[in-house]
């Protein structure tokens, strides 16, 4: 896959209009790294967490200043980093062929290429989420109002601030009912 992709997904029991505070975490959660990546993004988590947060004001909600339990929804925002590993062949096959001197037809197929790789990913998830009194126990969900996951927006090497807040705020764009 190539490029930026933003996919949303809202839950649809959830009012939004009737939130009205919101909590932002001070940092970005790494949840998985396969092999360790370099993090030249790292840097710029200040200016990611203000991006998710300048999209939820526009929307009409408020930072929650007080504890962030008493907020009426949770931000998580994570980063998956990782290497896959790829292997592909190829073959074509034709029916009908000549064969030194006299035509043939039969099942004939070659081996025609392949390509050994690897590609290095790194995707934020921005998820909102409700907070419940008490805290749910082991195994227990808590409820997500809405997640967005943008793939590719932080590289190994070669991380664009521009368009990592672009992709930031392409979700919420693309979110119409996230609005108070």
């Amino acid at each position: 896959m190539n490029g930026i992709v933003v996919l949303t997904q809202d839950s649809p029991s959830t009012d939004f209009k009737a939130l009205r505070t919101f909590a932002l975490p001070t940092q970005v959660k790494l949840v998985a790294q396969t092999p360790p990546s370099p993090k030249d993004w790292t840097a710029d988590v200040p200016n990611l967490l203000s991006a998710v947060e300048a999209n939820l004001v526009a929307k009409g909600y408020a930072k929650h200043t007080g504890t962030a339990t008493s907020a009426d929804f949770g931000v998580t925002v994570s980063a998956i980093l990782g290497t896959e590993e790829e292997y592909f062949t190829g073959v074509w096959c034709d029916y009908c062929f000549w064969y030194p001197g006299t035509p043939y037809c039969g099942a004939q197929c070659s081996w025609d290429f392949s390509y050994i790789g690897d590609y290095r990913y790194g995707t934020l998830i921005i998820e909102l989420h409700e907070f419940t009194a008490p805290p749910p126990g082991a195994g227990e969900r808590v409820k997500t109002h809405w997640s967005a996951a943008l793939y590719s927006v932080l590289p190994d090497t070669g991380y664009d601030a521009a368009k990592a807040k672009d992709a930031i705020d392409r979700a919420f764009a693309q979110s119409p009912r996230v609005a108070r």
